[in-house]
């Protein structure tokens, strides 16, 4: 057992400690300790980045067990419902997987009930361990348990695009440089369901993000002149499948790497109602939060902050792989704050998440404003043309997390501020 498997210099916090894992299955939580900032909690809860960790110390399995929040956050029911759909991964120049992991024989989750019975067998108590771990403390062990895990799968090569528009911008000293629009096309396809329809559209997820860039698009391409810098359009695939769609385009852009200055990311706005405030997820990090914020003025919106940071929505969108590149990028949302007194918009989302998000009712019978709707994308749009207009590129913020890690490899123009603009 290797608590939540991560190692946070920052915190002191080494889950390996007084540990050796190799030729050995790891189980661990999934999460982060609450104690942790939310840009590190964001950060160290990737469960891929715990499977990295488990490699480079050796070992050859990993069994995931959910931590009570995540468990309340995503029922077993959803990730049973799951279970048979294909995995994808992107294949390099070298036709190798690209974070694929196999040199890893078995990789599991592990059921409420069956994370119990495991931590029986090895005289633990398994709700002891969550409030140890929870508080941030350490104190790994050999479960004294042996297990054995066996991976099979069937392999086969598909093809699933992205779809890329460019418009070209106007300023010949800026319109090299590109900022990128981008919603995910894909949904989970068909699976059981508990009300017995097996076909999930994804109607919020993500058609209308897909919606809102293709008339973000048409708009800024109706412009005379043409923003300064050049658009990117883009609908991605595979996000549903582990960000793949963004992930590849992040590491085979059609442009310079270099040359993208910022991503916006539109992923499952809730429109039910309309709307008085936007939530534009991870833009605290760079000055992107300038440009949000007068986009939201112009529509008289306020800007609210990540009102569920424990959900490290951050990293769980596309805007996250080009973030991993040293991209600034946020994935903006519609706020609650509704403009008809008559609605509560904290209610209406959070039936959305808990009923029909991820299953076959997210469809075109559920409530949708056009009024909503229409400034939601006026907003988007702007928050582009500013971007697109400003003199200078977005930039990290200083000493923030993401742009310390991600940021440092970054041209000076596009990279982090330090002092002054």
């Amino acid at each position: 057992f290797a608590g939540f498997g991560i190692t946070a210099p920052e915190y002191a916090h080494d889950d390996f400690e007084g540990i050796d894992v190799r030729g050995k299955i790891l189980v661990v939580f999934t999460g982060a300790p609450p104690s942790f900032d939310t840009d590190q909690r964001a950060f160290y809860s990737s469960s891929d980045g715990k499977r990295e960790r488990a490699l480079e110390r050796g070992a050859l399995g990993i069994v995931l067990v959910r931590t009570p929040v995540d468990q309340k956050r995503w029922p077993w029911s959803r990730t049973v419902s799951g279970v048979g759909s294909a995995s994808l991964r992107w294949v390099d120049a070298q036709g190798a997987p690209r974070d694929g992991f196999p040199q890893l024989v078995g990789d599991a989750s592990l059921s409420e009930s069956g994370a119990r019975k495991l931590f029986e067998l090895a005289g633990r108590d398994l709700d002891a361990l969550f409030e140890h771990h929870m508080s941030g403390a350490t104190g790994s062990f050999d479960l004294s348990v042996t297990a054995r895990l066996q991976r099979r799968s069937k392999q086969r090569t598909v093809t699933s695009p992205n779809v890329i528009a460019r418009l070209r911008g106007s300023d010949p000293a800026l319109r090299d440089e590109h900022i990128i629009y981008t919603a995910h096309l894909d949904h989970l396809g068909i699976r059981p369901d508990p009300s017995g329809d097996t076909i999930h559209n994804g109607a919020y997820d993500n058609a209308v993000g897909v919606s809102a860039v293709i008339v973000i698009g048409k708009a800024l391409s109706a412009m005379s002149p043409a923003p300064r810098r050049s658009i990117l359009f883009v609908a991605l695939t595979a996000e549903e499948k582990g960000l793949r769609g963004s992930n590849y385009l992040a590491h085979n852009p059609p442009v310079p790497i270099e040359n993208v200055v910022a991503n916006l990311n539109i992923d499952m706005p809730f429109l039910g109602y309309p709307i008085a405030d936007v939530e534009p997820i991870g833009v605290e990090h760079s000055t992107l939060h300038d440009a949000v914020t007068r986009a939201a003025a112009h529509l008289g919106l306020a800007v609210t902050p990540d009102p569920r940071p424990e959900l490290v929505r951050f990293i769980r969108s596309d805007q996250f792989s080009f973030v991993k590149r040293g991209i600034p990028g946020l994935n903006l949302k519609p706020g609650v704050t509704t403009t008809d007194p008559n609605i509560d918009g904290a209610a209406m989302r959070a039936e959305f998440l808990s009923e029909h998000y991820h299953r076959a009712s997210d469809d075109l019978t559920l409530p949708f404003s056009h009024e909503g709707a229409e400034t939601f994308v006026r907003t988007a749009l702007a928050l582009g043309l500013i971007v697109a207009s400003d003199d200078d590129p977005p930039r990290w913020k200083e000493n923030d997390f993401f742009g310390e890690r991600f940021g440092r490899g970054r041209t000076q123009r596009s990279g982090v501020v330090h002092g002054e603009r």
